[in-house]
């Protein structure tokens, strides 16, 4: 089981990488800021895709989403120097690829690259 999707709104700036977490897990970024393209149902919203959530089912796409994302709003910018993802706390379900992309407005967005070409991460079974 497994969705390809695209992760994060996220500002990016060339600089001086430190290795904080923006958020997501302690909820300092609020639910409000977490969106998706879709939900399976109302069990699995968008903010149960936090970091190390447990109280209840992971975020889901719906399954006819053929393009399902997680959009994390950041609020400001920020270097971005790892990215921490997680299968399904109740269940063997989890992300195989996925693809990160930026916008600063929210509307264009730039697939993130290295040496470039779109970074696509994969994760085996």
């Amino acid at each position: 089981f497994g969705y390809n999707f695209s992760v994060l709104s996220v500002n990016f700036l060339i600089g001086v990488c430190i290795d904080l977490d923006l958020g997501l897990e302690n909820e300092r970024i609020s639910d409000d800021n977490i969106t998706a393209s879709s939900v399976q149902n109302a069990n699995t919203p968008a903010k149960n895709g936090r970091l190390n959530y447990t109280s209840g089912s992971s975020w889901c796409a719906g399954t006819s989403d053929t393009n399902p994302y997680l959009q994390i709003d950041l609020q400001t910018l920020h270097i971005i120097c790892a990215v921490s993802t997680q299968g399904n706390s109740q269940a063997d379900q989890w992300v195989k690829t996925y693809t990160l992309q930026l916008s600063i407005n929210g509307t264009t967005w730039t697939d993130y690259k290295e040496a470039g070409q779109v970074k696509v991460q994969c994760f085996s079974e």
